[in-house]
Formats: C-alpha cells, structure tokens, sequence
C-alpha cells in the first residue's frame, strides 16, 4: 500500500520491445509474492531457452532469447501504471 493507494503488481512473460502479446503470469498484492513469482517464472524460462538453444540454435533463437519475464505495476487511486520493475535494483529490495 502506497500513500496514494493499493498497488496490484502484474507478472509476464514478453518482451520488452511490445506488449501486444504478453502472457499474464499472475497478480499479486505483496512485492515479496511477486518477487518469488519472478524468481520461479525466471529461471524456468532461462530452462526453457537453454533447452530451445539446443534444439533450434542460436540463429533460429534469437528473438526468442530477449523474452524475459517482467513486473508491471498499477497503483488504484491515481491508476498509475508503472513497467519493467525487475531491475536488480527493484529485486534487492
């Protein structure tokens, strides 16, 4: 909770380039729900584009290597929309 509002933090998958397509991952209330979302969501998707690497190489995988798992938030009262908190900084909190 903000002095202005509650503050609902919005988990993905996407890419940091366009939204158009993001896979909502989940909503969370508390940053430390959201940040062990983050950390589970993260390392099963650097599994995944290990695995894909091997299977598509490199060429073929590019665009796919920038996707990334991403929190978004939004703040009730003012309808503040914030993006791409996962910054270390952000996470260390």
């Amino acid at each position: 909770m903000t002095e202005q509002g509650k503050v609902h933090y919005l988990l993905v998958r996407g890419y940091e380039e366009f939204h158009d397509e993001d896979e909502w991952l989940g909503i969370y209330s508390s940053w430390d729900d959201t940040i062990a979302a983050y950390e589970r969501e993260h390392a099963a998707l650097e599994r995944e584009k290990a695995r894909d690497l091997e299977t598509f190489g490199e060429r073929a995988m590019q665009l796919a290597m920038r996707e990334e798992i991403q929190i978004h938030s939004f703040e009730e009262t003012t309808g503040r929309w914030r993006y791409h908190l996962q910054s270390k900084e952000n996470l260390q909190k």
